[in-house]
């Protein structure tokens, strides 16, 4: 694991966050992630390769389309330097293995999916579903627990999110279910369930604090998905170490 495969995998992480930010603006929006090319989503403007190049465009044009002048939004490089980010744990974590063709896209899942709960409250079906049967058909060929553990996830951590939904009477949404059905197949049982341990603690500390601020109020709906996202990147990447620090000298 040499310094020119970190640095291979950053910038492949950048590519590939650049592409994310347009699966997370298009897809909700029912439009293909092909066709047009990428243009200002103000003076429609097509931009040129050159206004493309992940985080380094956005620096060079201060944050404004070149065009118009608009103000572009900060999660555009926020999702690609946090892609590159975490292609770069991910290689560090698996270096050159066949887990990767489960980290990389189970982490570009999960980018998109904070990047439409933040902004839409939405986790589309169109990610999630496909991520499913992918990791449902990979894990037959690539894995390190048996078969069954990543299907009993998919049933586990699935069936707890909508257990809640039905006694909350909605307080779970149907994309926060099919999200961690997904993660269950993925990252098998145990990490599944653990990760909405952690997602659970950090939501309601943030939560605690928005109410402290006085940032939300006590009936305001908080995206949960992010939330979950973080725990189930740490759980899969984290979740040994994780779990005998809660254990031994975390909280309890």
């Amino acid at each position: 694991m040499d310094a020119f495969s970190y640095v291979l995998f950053g910038l492949f992480g950048l590519i590939v966050g650049s592409f994310l930010n347009v699966v997370a603006l298009r897809v909700p929006a029912g439009e293909s992630v092909l066709m047009p090319r990428s243009r200002c989503p103000e003076c429609k403007e097509t931009l040129t390769p050159l206004q493309l190049v992940p985080v380094a465009s956005y620096l060079i044009l201060r944050g404004r389309c070149r065009y118009c002048g608009t103000s572009l939004p900060l999660y555009y490089p926020l999702t690609e330097a946090g892609t590159a980010v975490l292609f770069v744990l991910a290689y560090g974590r698996w270096g050159w293995s066949l887990e990767l063709l489960v980290a990389l896209p189970l982490l570009s899942i999960l980018v998109v999916i904070t990047h439409t709960d933040l902004r839409l409250k939405l986790i589309p079906d169109k990610v999630t579903i496909p991520g499913m049967v992918y990791f449902c058909l990979l894990r037959l060929f690539v894995r390190s627990d048996p078969w069954w553990e990543y299907a009993l996830g998919f049933v586990v951590a699935g069936g707890l999110l909508m257990l809640i939904a039905v006694l909350s009477r909605g307080g779970m949404g149907g994309g926060d279910i099919k999200l961690m059905a997904m993660a269950g197949l993925a990252i098998g049982w145990k990490y599944a369930l653990f990760a909405f341990m952690m997602a659970t603690l950090l939501g309601g500390l943030v939560g605690m604090g928005l109410l402290l601020l006085k940032r939300a109020g006590r009936r305001d709906a908080i995206a949960f998905g992010p939330f979950l996202a973080i725990g189930i990147a740490a759980s899969y990447m984290w979740g040994d170490v994780l779990w005998h620090w809660y254990w031994n000298e975390g909280l309890i």
